[in-house]
């Protein structure tokens, strides 16, 4: 497992996806070449329902997922949203943020990882 998740903008679709699949987190921190910070990629169904700022865009680990991803990434749009994001967990009780998420969050029924009996 890697543990380095920051990659620069230049990245191909091809390595981001190696690199994302090796991440321990399973998340990207993309930045320019001045190491400013562009956003943050997930590999989104792991991420899925966590608290999280607006900076965080969320792609399934796929060719066209991840392209969509960067596109969204570069948007005028989605860089002007970058100088008011705000941190969620704010500047402190973090914890408390977390257990209000977990104890209204609906549990789905069916687990997403399929179990089979040997």
């Amino acid at each position: 497992m890697n543990k380095n998740i920051i990659i620069k903008s230049d990245i191909t679709i091809r390595q981001a996806m190696k690199v994302l699949d090796k991440t321990m987190g399973k998340c990207l921190l993309v930045v320019d070449n001045n190491n400013k910070l562009l956003g943050t990629l997930t590999d989104g169904d792991r991420q899925a329902g966590r608290l999280k700022a607006e900076s965080v865009i969320d792609c399934k680990p796929t060719k066209e997922s991840i392209q969509n991803a960067f596109k969204r990434l570069y948007s005028e749009d989605f860089q002007n949203i970058l100088t008011t994001v705000e941190n969620p967990y704010g500047a402190g009780n973090g914890t408390e943020k977390i257990m209000d998420v977990l104890k209204n969050h609906v549990i789905p029924e069916t687990p997403k990882k399929e179990f089979y009996d040997l």
